[in-house]
């Protein structure tokens, strides 16, 4: 009998368990669809948290180790380019939209920098996954919203790291944890990192594992400069208010500090919001016929500017034409 009750009690805690774990795995992968986390109390009671209402997770240098922060950080432009392809990720989010990914996308070495806007403070982690082709050398410099260098690519802040083949290596936790080895410095850069590097001082530094490796991996913890670098003020000192001819219609454009909202009308009248980072006008944009991102390169005197854009999705910028001041 003893062994019969004990045979019985063992296929109970089996059923019990498989069916516990069975609806825990479900309400799990529910959750999880649907961005929310569960938490089972004893007694039976259950709670629901947003996941997208939890506190930032901040990577620390030590390999598995993190800490949640409530730090604001700075909002930034980040320009970064790569001979021959790179796909940049910030705490594991993708900078922009990378299909197919850097190992078989096409040669991007002669484009112009790419941007993105986002916020920045220490401990933050850039993953870098680049291909290199006859040249080589991957650049990238922060900014800040008065123009300001607030991090770059260098030999002392940026590890090349080896996460082997696995699908998952632009995520911060699986970069800390991997062997690291120090860059090399690309002496002769592509000309766009050239021209990128000269607007901001020639901080930057155009670096990649050794010279030899077609693939590689590199990865950063964020220092930001304790002394800013300022960049000449005539590159971020101008106002653009006021109202311009484009080769499509009229644009005006409002300015308060380093922010500006605009309009045009033409594609059904659009809308324009961003930030001056020198020079540069750069933001996003939104209309009738869709939305995007630009960059529009203003003269130093602000009476005139070069407008790229380019629709969302597209890695390309697109030739706007010149737009002249009227008023």
């Amino acid at each position: 009998m003893k062994n019969y009750s004990l045979e019985v009690n063992m296929k109970k805690l089996m059923f019990y368990g498989v069916c516990v774990l069975f609806v825990l795995f479900f309400l799990g992968g529910a959750a999880f669809a649907e961005d929310k986390m569960i938490i089972f109390f004893k007694d039976g009671r259950t709670q629901s948290f947003d996941l997208n209402s939890i506190q930032k997770i901040e990577y620390q240098t030590t390999p598995g180790v993190y800490q949640r922060t409530t730090e604001k950080g700075i909002p930034v432009t980040i320009y970064w380019h790569m001979a021959d392809n790179a796909d940049v990720y910030l705490n594991g989010t993708p900078l922009r939209r990378y299909e197919p990914s850097f190992k078989t996308r096409r040669d991007e070495a002669p484009q112009p920098p790419f941007s993105a806007t986002a916020e920045l403070k220490n401990g933050d982690v850039f993953t870098v996954g680049g291909r290199r082709g006859g040249s080589y050398g991957f650049m990238l410099i922060a900014v800040d919203s008065s123009g300001k260098v607030v991090f770059k690519t260098d030999n002392k802040t940026w590890k090349v790291y080896k996460p082997g083949d696995r699908p998952d290596w632009y995520l911060p936790r699986v970069a800390l944890s991997s062997p690291t080895l120090p860059v090399s410095v690309q002496p002769n850069p592509w000309p766009p990192q050239v021209e990128l590097n000269k607007k901001y001082n020639n901080i930057a530094t155009s670096i990649w594992a050794a010279p030899s490796e077609h693939i590689s991996y590199l990865m950063a913890t964020v220092q930001l400069e304790e002394h800013h670098i300022p960049t000449k003020a005539p590159q971020y000192g101008i106002n653009i208010t006021g109202t311009y001819r484009c080769r499509e219609g009229l644009m005006n454009f409002f300015q308060t500090g380093t922010t500006v909202n605009g309009t045009y009308n033409w594609s059904g009248g659009g809308t324009t919001a961003g930030q001056m980072v020198g020079n540069d006008y750069v933001g996003n944009f939104r209309d009738k016929g869709g939305a995007g991102d630009f960059i529009y390169r203003f003269s130093p005197d602000g009476k005139s500017f070069q407008m790229d854009w380019r629709l969302t999705g597209e890695t390309r910028f697109r030739d706007g034409g010149r737009c002249e001041k009227v008023q």
